[in-house]
């Protein structure tokens, strides 16, 4: 215990070996006054700095996003396929940073930044790992499912949207339909499904059925949309087996049921009285204004009921209700 107390006193009373005595040592001597630190030359200047601090105390409020030469990677759902071009315009058009995280390199390292195929920028071997990963792009225009090296910020992303239903082929790029059967054959089987929904949803014995089968909702609501797993399923034919035998089940309810089969509809073109449905989708039309489903080969372009509308509503602009008389009594 003395010997213990003796060497807390020598710290106290100024030992020059002590790391307290050291410590005031340093402090002092890196300690400048307003004055002299305003003319020190920093070893990274503000303009080098990949994020600036606020300036004033009305700058705290703003929420920045990097600074005027560089930004981070935001959230993107990219569908179209980036343009060739060559590294040094790419990486001339980021200031030779870094897109994740803004680290800045001399022009003769530029070689060592990796190219994300999702983003379509360099990063560096922080941000990117070379993982490798489905580019929705490529397969939306080319259906090319060889997976390409991505950033670790677009993995990620990837990763979160995969069983997302983000991207409707219709709009981004239809010719796809024609150029691949298995995709053309799932949108088919999706769209009867979509059209047998709505008997089954509307169908007191139908709602068991519909709550039995285990795809996800946006299969039968929207056939348009697909998500980057739904694609990959088409690709290897997993979708088209599981939609396969839901159809067959739930065509069987319809043509079993009376309720069903009461909402279905007749050829008003035709002598045939057989009963026909949206869902048939090889031999049927259906109007897009009134719902109405005639024959194929009957339907020539008019459809009468929307015409007998038309004309009903000429009729009651022409001829209005006529007024009351009033009578005095």
């Amino acid at each position: 215990v003395s010997t213990q107390s003796t060497g807390f006193a020598r710290t106290q009373n100024g030992d020059k070996n002590s790391p307290q005595v050291i410590a005031r040592h340093i402090y002092a001597a890196l300690t400048f006054s307003p004055e002299e630190s305003a003319e020190l030359d920093w070893l990274v200047s503000e303009r080098s700095r990949t994020q600036s601090m606020p300036r004033s105390h009305s700058d705290v409020g703003l929420k920045l996003r990097g600074t005027t030469e560089w930004a981070p990677p935001r959230a993107q759902i990219i569908c179209h396929l980036h343009p060739p071009t060559t590294r040094k315009k790419l990486m001339e058009r980021c200031g030779y940073r870094c897109a994740g995280c803004g680290m800045k390199i001399a022009q003769s390292l530029a070689s060592i930044f990796r190219y994300c195929a999702y983003l379509g920028k360099y990063f560096c071997h922080s941000c990117h790992h070379e993982q490798a990963a489905f580019i929705p792009a490529r397969i939306l225009h080319k259906w090319d499912f060889r997976k390409q090296k991505v950033s670790n910020f677009a993995a990620e992303l990837l990763g979160k949207m995969w069983s997302e239903p983000l991207y409707s082929i219709q709009d981004i790029n239809s010719s796809l339909y024609r150029s691949v059967s298995e995709l053309k054959f799932t949108r088919a089987l999706r769209y009867q499904l979509y059209f047998l929904n709505e008997y089954l949803r509307a169908c007191k014995n139908g709602k068991d059925l519909l709550g039995s089968v285990t795809i996800r909702g946006h299969i039968y609501n929207d056939p348009e949309l697909f998500s980057l797993e739904d694609l990959c399923s088409v690709k290897d034919r997993v979708m088209i087996e599981a939609l396969r035998p839901i159809v067959t089940s739930w065509l069987q309810h319809v043509d079993n049921c009376g309720l069903c089969r009461g909402k279905g509809f007749i050829c008003e073109l035709c002598e045939r009285k057989e009963v026909i449905y949206p869902f048939q989708l090889t031999t049927v039309f259906q109007c897009q204004m009134c719902w109405t489903c005639f024959h194929k080969t009957c339907f020539t372009g008019t459809c009468p009921k929307c015409a007998r509308i038309r004309s009903r509503r000429t009729l009651s602009q022409e001829d209005p209700a006529p007024q009351e008389h009033l009578t005095n009594d």
